[in-house]
């Protein structure tokens, strides 16, 4: 009875309720005692502090892979059973975790929520219909109603419930509802109005600041200024310090007034700045504690910074293998976002996800399901072919790999519009050959290019039915004239200098000169996170010389690359095989209302004209 008592009394300390009611990978999900105080001081600060009536909204800008959206999956598990909220006459918690896409929120419940519900410590007497023990959260379900628990909505005992959600374009899909507390995941890929509409259902929350609720913002900082930067810049900015075992004073692992290679010596020693003691690494965490750089009285949020420094399962040398000029992949912006938890200000090329949304997409335009003849419009497809499927990431299956896409593009005056965008549910050739034939005929094709990279034998079965209305493209690191194409060859061919064209069609995306339809915004949401996907790499030639080029970044790129090809494939119809190069001479109206430095002999950013 006493153990029982004591229990319900340590149950209100959410790092308590997670080692002792939550698992990750079958061991306790346990942040005392091993590295982790640095998560641990923010799991109790969001669990107890941040539902007081003068809490201020919490913002954790952070690395990628410390564990931020496993914390929320936690935290929405502690705030739903933790035997605080809807009992003693205190109102339930009423919790949206909120992405800014649909398939990420998916995403999330399948491979988050559900399995840490699912693996939370079992209860013995109970028995599900596999004959294995209930575990503890599902336990804590409201079983009542079958729409209790499904992808977008959790409901427990007591009123407690939880809803998986996504902001979309303008946070509409949200009105009319209330809640208490709002996590923001992958905050830097929402807008402003997204954000401020969705806080709106916070305004009868009964818990936090009276009409703002619990608010915790977190994601992986890309470029400085949008919300995200903004927030930071008015919160806090804790820092963790770690604690000196010989002198007691404590000192930042990481900050931006020092090096942390100075401190972080090698493997899991530290060397204290103050008096020149090495000592471990992890003990000096859990020594440690957030010291804030603003004052935060007068910070309008509390925030926090943590990066993979302080993952303790990782030496300093796990971090030095990531920087740029030791990684084969990383580049200075992934280095900087992902690894250290930092806004990137370099040079740009690239674009972001906000920016494609404030001047690419179309408000209460939709994805249109045909193209009829009748209507004159010259249409062009791009395909790019991979091994996954949409199917996959709704099972929660097959995170790696790249997705076969199809976009379906179209011309008016000097802009372009995306009509119509899919990811195939599967990547087999069967799909993948039905899918073109139902854009064919369901949109008109004047011409279509799909690359040759996967799809060899498809390219082949292709050509043979629509002949040169089917093109296949390859890219190249260098082409004579940024392109060229041979009839002579089979299958027929585009190879294109690859940099060159991905420069050119990041300057139509950032000029505003690409549309989408935002009528249908949870369908083509994916397409804007892979347009915004490219990073620059550099390295050096054999002179010394810097060389910049475009690669993928940390996301997908493989409906970008639908859409290049579907932009190949207008150039092809507009230069005639890519014969002619005065817009003056071309084919067709838009050809001559675009600039030729864009769209014809290619739009090239600064970054890539000589200069710095």
């Amino acid at each position: 009875m006493f153990g029982q008592f004591r229990d319900s009394i340590l149950r209100v300390d959410p790092v308590y309720f997670c080692a002792n009611y939550l698992t990750i990978d079958s061991k306790p999900l346990n942040l005392e005692g091993t590295g982790y105080k640095p998560f641990a001081d923010i799991y109790r600060y969001i669990g107890l502090k941040a539902i007081e009536h003068d809490a201020k909204p919490v913002v954790l800008v952070k690395g990628r892979q410390v564990g931020a959206t496993t914390m929320a999956a936690a935290l929405e598990c502690y705030f739903t059973a933790c035997g605080l909220f809807g009992t003693h006459e205190r109102a339930p918690m009423r919790l949206m975790h909120l992405f800014p896409t649909l398939s990420l929120a998916a995403a999330y419940t399948k491979d988050k929520l559900d399995v840490i519900i699912g693996q939370s410590k079992p209860v013995p007497g109970t028995m599900k219909g596999n004959g294995l023990p209930k575990s503890y959260m599902e336990t804590k379900l409201d079983s009542s109603n079958p729409s209790n628990n499904n992808m977008h909505f959790k409901k427990f005992m007591f009123g407690n419930q939880v809803w998986i959600e996504s902001t979309g374009l303008d946070g509409n899909r949200i009105r009319g509802r209330s809640i208490d507390g709002a996590f923001y995941d992958e905050i830097q890929d929402m807008g402003d109005i997204a954000i401020g509409t969705t806080n709106k259902a916070l305004t009868q929350s009964n818990y936090g600041a009276k009409g703002d609720g619990v608010q915790v913002y977190f994601g992986t900082p890309k470029t400085r200024g949008g919300s995200y930067w903004n927030m930071w810049q008015n919160s806090s900015q804790n820092y963790y310090h770690l604690r000196c075992e010989k002198c007691g004073k404590y000192f930042p692992l990481y900050h931006p007034s020092i090096r942390w290679e100075d401190v972080w010596i090698y493997g899991l020693t530290v060397k204290c700045p103050d008096c020149g003691h090495e000592q471990d690494k992890l003990e000096a965490q859990e020594r440690g504690k957030w010291i804030p750089l603003n004052n935060p009285d007068t910070s309008d949020y509390v925030g926090y910074h943590i990066n993979q420094l302080y993952i303790p399962s990782f030496t300093r040398e796990t971090i030095e293998k990531a920087k740029p000029e030791r990684s084969a992949i990383n580049t200075e912006r992934l280095y900087m976002n992902e690894v250290l938890g930092e806004f990137y200000d370099g040079e740009g090329g690239t674009i972001t996800s906000a920016e494609i949304r404030d001047k690419c997409v179309e408000k209460g335009r939709k994805m249109l399901k045909f193209i009829h003849p009748e209507l004159g419009k010259r249409t062009y497809a791009g395909f790019d072919w991979g091994q996954r499927g949409a199917l996959e990431q709704m099972a929660g299956r097959g995170r790696k790999g790249s997705y076969s896409c199809a976009v379906i593009l179209t011309s008016d005056g000097n802009l372009f519009n995306v009509e119509f965008a899919t990811r195939l549910l599967r990547p087999d050739p069967e799909t993948k050959m039905s899918t073109v034939e139902e854009m064919f005929r369901r949109y008109n094709m004047t011409l279509a290019v799909g690359d040759i990279g996967d799809a060899y034998d498809l390219t082949h079965k292709l050509q043979r039915i629509y002949d040169e209305r089917f093109l296949a493209s390859r890219s190249s690191h260098k082409v004579n004239g940024h392109v060229k194409y041979s009839n002579d060859e089979w299958p027929k061919t585009i190879v294109f200098e690859k940099d060159y064209y991905i420069s050119e069609i990041l300057g139509l995306l950032k000029d505003g000169r690409i549309k989408f339809p935002g009528g249908s915004y949870d369908r083509i949401d994916w397409l804007i996170e892979h347009c915004a996907s490219m990073d620059i790499k550099v390295t050096r030639d054999k002179s010394g010389e810097p060389l910049k080029k475009f690669v993928k970044g940390s996301g997908a790129n493989d409906g970008l690359m639908a859409l290049l090809n579907a932009y190949i494939a207008w150039k092809f119809d507009v230069t005639q095989g890519f014969t002619i190069a005065n817009p003056l001479h071309m084919k067709y109206d838009i050809a001559k209302n675009i600039r030729s430095e864009q769209a014809v002999v290619g739009y090239v950013p600064q970054l890539f004209r000589g200069g710095k």
